[in-house]
């Protein structure tokens, strides 16, 4: 859903307002969420949320835990302000702030699941 409406902005708004202003045509200001930086956040080579899932998966002895910690230390180490870890160490999730609102995503066996899909 991230990379649709990715697309659809740039696509539709980005590219519209280009070719309106090739085109000489006044209009009105239009102004839309640019939401590259969670795309990134998500996928992202090495250290996107998705790497990280991955190595995790890989790692035998991961827990939910580890991969929480991984994630949250990532993230924040990056400055990805989409991201947001819940309050407490012990809480396994983290909030994702993207176009639609926040999302709440639990690291429960979120490792088990991909690994025994």
């Amino acid at each position: 859903n991230e990379h649709l409406h990715y697309f659809f902005n740039k696509y539709i708004f980005a590219e519209e307002i280009k070719d309106m202003k090739a085109d000489e045509i006044d209009f009105p200001s239009i102004e839309y969420q640019d939401n590259s930086k969670t795309l990134d956040m998500y996928l992202k080579k090495g250290d996107g949320l998705f790497a990280i899932l991955d190595d995790e998966c890989l790692f035998p002895k991961a827990t939910d835990l580890s991969l929480t910690a991984k994630l949250k230390e990532s993230m924040t180490k990056q400055g990805m302000s989409s991201f947001k870890p819940c309050k407490s160490a012990m809480e396994l999730g983290f909030f994702i702030n993207h176009y639609a609102g926040s999302l709440v995503s639990s690291s429960v066996a979120i490792i088990n699941i991909n690994v025994h899909p």
